[in-house]
């Protein structure tokens, strides 16, 4: 349709041109006016042409570009962003309640981070999880004991064995101001030279008792007379230290 109509303006440009050079014979410029005009009126057409052309062609392009449609395909779609799972809560870990019998009764346990007379250790128990647990046991008068126990489960007789700490032992320590002879309970236990300081333990045993208390006689003989003696009763506990002074050049 746009080539007829280029067509027929070319077609009724020419008539125009040719009616005029007919006019223009009439006046005597036939040659001159002629050539112009047709020349003119072909490039006017031309523009005319080439411009309906270009805006058909961009109607077309954007006609087109406006019916395609873009692809449906999955795959090519983006997948909406997905929060990660939340984890359940762990569970609690299984406990059982471990009872333990400890003496002497004023002890102290401690396991699993806590600190428990020896009374609520064998009423209460003290929950475990499984795994092995150090006990620390202590008490006035007696050594630290320490044991190491495996929980795999309720607790059986393995672990139901008393805890007996042990009594530290007593010292004492003598000195004299002359050679001497130290007897202690009647039992000779050496020599002592002029203020030398010696040192005798004595011990207690396992702590399944009440603290005991040791009545020692201690007799010191001067070496250079055996007639003179100095005498002292002691009374000598778990973990302590009593001191006896012999003075035989004081009057």
């Amino acid at each position: 349709a746009s080539l007829d109509l280029a067509s027929a303006r070319v077609a009724d440009a020419q008539q125009r041109a040719w009616a005029r050079s007919r006019e223009a014979m009439d006046q005597g410029v036939l040659a001159q006016v002629d050539a112009v005009d047709v020349a003119q009126a072909r490039k006017r057409v031309g523009r005319a042409l080439a411009s309906e052309l270009s805006a058909n062609m961009r109607q077309a392009m954007a006609s087109a570009r406006a019916t395609v449609k873009p692809p449906t395909d999955d795959s090519t779609q983006l997948a909406p962003p997905t929060s990660p799972p939340i984890a359940p809560p762990k569970p609690e870990p299984a406990t059982w309640d471990y009872r333990f019998k400890v003496l002497p009764p004023t002890a102290t346990l401690t396991i699993a981070g806590e600190q428990r007379t020896a009374i609520e250790v064998l009423n209460e128990g003290v929950p475990l999880a499984s795994g092995v647990h150090t006990i620390r046991v202590g008490a006035p008068g007696c050594a630290q004991h320490t044991q190491r126990i495996r929980v795999d489960g309720p607790q059986d007789e393995t672990t139901r064995n008393p805890i007996v700490l042990t009594w530290r032992p007593g010292t004492v320590k003598i000195t004299s101001d002359v050679q001497s002879t130290v007897f202690i309970d009647g039992k000779p236990l050496g020599t002592l030279r002029p203020n030398q300081v010696r040192s005798f333990q004595f011990k207690f045993g396992k702590a399944n008792a009440q603290p005991p208390a040791r009545e020692l006689n201690v007799v010191l003989y001067a070496s250079s007379d055996m007639t003179r003696q100095i005498t002292k009763q002691v009374r000598l506990r778990p973990g302590a230290t009593q001191s006896v002074q012999g003075s035989f050049l004081r009057p």
